[in-house]
């Protein structure tokens, strides 16, 4: 039977006992140094796959022996067959794992590395009638410091929607 942590834990941190901080305190040393063969295998299969076949898949079973990897394609599916040996290879050498097979299973990636999004473009230059009018708004702050990024706040906040406004 697991117990929780001691009674005097939040006595010990303060009343400020946080979720995180009771996970941290539980299972740190678990996951600062991962000591399955599941966890070692998911930390490390991109150095042992290379790159290009990690990102276009990712192992999700280890049974008796079986590697199960899924692969988001029938192309990486022939790849992982062709590399089979080398990757058993790897995986004893550099993980300890003793894998006798590899097999594969066609779908979607369920982590698959998020694609980044397009930057937006560049805003335009204020006009001089929105630097007037952000002056006037912030020329009540005594702080220059604080005016200074209130007025900047300001001005891309009005070029943003000016944007918006002509876009739209």
């Amino acid at each position: 039977m697991m117990r929780g942590p001691s009674p005097d834990y939040s006595r010990r941190t303060g009343g400020k006992g946080s979720l995180a901080g009771l996970v941290q305190a539980i299972a740190g040393p678990l996951l600062d140094h991962p000591t399955s063969k599941a966890c070692l295998l998911a930390r490390d299969w991109r150095r042992v796959a290379g790159d290009e076949l990690a990102a276009h898949t990712e192992p999700i079973r280890l049974v008796n022996g079986a590697l199960t990897v899924r692969v988001d394609s029938s192309a990486f599916a022939s790849e992982i067959s062709f590399r089979a040996p080398e990757i058993v290879q790897a995986l004893r050498e550099q993980l300890q794992i003793g894998i006798k097979a590899v097999r594969c299973k066609t779908e979607t990636l369920k982590f698959a590395p998020a694609k980044r999004p397009e930057p937006p473009p560049p805003l335009r230059e204020p006009t001089p009638e929105e630097r007037a009018r952000a002056a006037k708004l912030t020329d009540g702050i005594e702080d220059p410091r604080l005016r200074r990024a209130m007025r900047g706040l300001l001005l891309v906040n009005m070029v943003r929607n000016a944007s918006r406004d002509t876009d739209g």
